[in-house]
This record gives C-alpha cells, structure tokens and sequence, in this order.
C-alpha cells in the first residue's frame, strides 16, 4: 500500500532537450529513489507510448502514456483507451488529403504516413526518439491507435483541422516543433492518472503531479497538488499550486524536498 503517489511530466519536467538535457539528472534519479523508499509510487506521466520510453522509464512503479489514453501500474492496466475505428478512417482520409502527415501511435509501436517527410524528421531529431520503434504505414500495420501525432508544413493546416475535428479530438500542439498531439475528446493525463489512483486506492490529498506544458493541465487539476516547474505555460502556472525549478536547475528534487516528500 503506498502512502502517496507522485506523478511526472518527461519531456520539459525529467530532461529537456532545449537545453541538452536528454537524460534524468543524477539528483534528480536520487530524489526519485528516494521518493519510493519513502513509500510514494512514482508515476511517469508522458505524452510518448510505452514504445519509445527512455531507459529512464525503470525509474518508476507506474506508466501513464500517450496522454492518459494508457496507464499501468504495479503491473496492472488501469485503461487502453483507443480511437474509434470509423472517426480512425475519417481523419485518416482528411489528413491525407490536406497533405498533413501523421503517424498512429500504439503501446507497441507507432505507424508512420511518410516516414520521409521534413517536420517528422525535426521532431525525430530534436527529441531523440528511439527510431527503432516508429515504423511506415502500410496496408498490413495494426489499424488502433490510442492517440495520433499531426506533423504539417504550414499553421494553416492545423488551423483548419483544429476547425473541422476539434469536436472529436483534443489538439494539443508540441511547443518547440511544427507537430501537435491528437488524442481522443476527453482522455487527457488527468484521466490516466486518475485511473490509477482509482485502481490503487490513492486518495486525491495524498498526490501530487509535476508538469510544465498544457497537455499536463488536467493532471495538475486531477491531484492534491500541482508543481509547476521554472519553464511553463502560462495556463499551466495559473493551475499549479507551486512553482520550481528548471529542469537544470534539478527542480524536480528540489521541489519534493521542499514538499516533504523526501
């Protein structure tokens, strides 16, 4: 039974590639630790799939993936939420006709439109993503996605699919590259992490959540506490309860030590 529960955002919270951080510092691995042997699950709560998790991942006792459409913990699935396979068809169509490229992202892999294309490439290269785990999309690659990712040439591209899909996904673009998050209306990181704490009995006072960025919003909102670290959003620094460090400046550690959390 654990005393608490502690969730964290990855990209922007444990490294941050703006600033060439591309691994969990080691303070902030210590903190962790010691977090746990405190009797805290910690909780990786992340916009990737299991597919492409850093080694990092073994840090914790509970995987909250693909913005909340999957969840884990102590081996047990708290929700596999997946797109619907018709809404999957229809947006498949329109992107391919509105020359947007996409890929479907899986637990086990993600399927890529046009592997080859400028902006999924930069995205590749600017987070460092296992390329190993992303393949091309074919005919015979598993049609279920449990979010997709929107790569495009142009804002007005996305502009015009925020229009016409905003009713049936949240569109959520990435801050520093010329993609967004597509995950179906509703699931959000606040939705997996609340499973969880649903599944292990964790009450809301007993957790906290760390994030930087608006797809870590619901989460914040959903736990006892929201810490938000030095580089945010304005909407995220609005719902955060406390506000740390960067991830340079070992904010994650330095804020569970001023929580008493370890």
């Amino acid at each position: 039974m654990y005393c608490g529960a502690v969730f964290f955002d990855m990209d922007g919270t444990l490294v941050d590639g703006r600033d060439g951080i591309l691994s969990v510092t080691p303070r902030t691995r210590q903190a962790i630790a010691r977090l746990r042997e405190n009797g805290y699950l910690a909780g990786l709560a992340t916009g990737r799939a299991k597919c492409y998790l850093p080694p990092e991942a073994d840090l914790f006792d509970c995987l909250v993936t693909s913005n909340g459409a999957y969840a884990e913990a102590d081996g047990r699935t708290a929700c596999d939420c997946s797109v619907d396979p018709q809404v999957l068809r229809d947006v498949r169509a329109y992107l391919e006709r509105s020359g947007i490229n996409y890929l479907l992202e899986c637990q086990e892999g993600c399927y890529v439109h046009d592997i080859h294309e400028y902006w999924y490439n930069q995205m590749m290269e600017r987070f460092h993503w296992d390329r190993s785990r992303f393949f091309p999309l074919t005919e015979d690659s598993p049609l279920r996605a449990n979010k997709l990712m929107v790569m495009y040439d142009s804002m007005d591209k996305l502009y015009r699919f925020q229009r016409d899909f905003g009713d049936r996904f949240d569109i959520t673009e990435q801050p520093v590259n010329q993609s967004a998050d597509v995950g179906i209306r509703g699931i959000s990181k606040g939705y997996g992490v609340g499973r969880v704490m649903e599944l292990l009995g964790i009450p809301r006072e007993s957790t906290w959540a760390f994030g930087d960025a608006d797809n870590d919003l619901e989460m914040l909102k959903t736990v006892g506490c929201g810490v938000a670290m030095g580089r945010h959003t304005e909407a995220v620094g609005k719902a955060a309860q406390f506000v740390t460090g960067t991830v340079r400046e070992d904010g994650v550690a330095a804020a569970l030590e001023k929580l008493g959390l370890i």
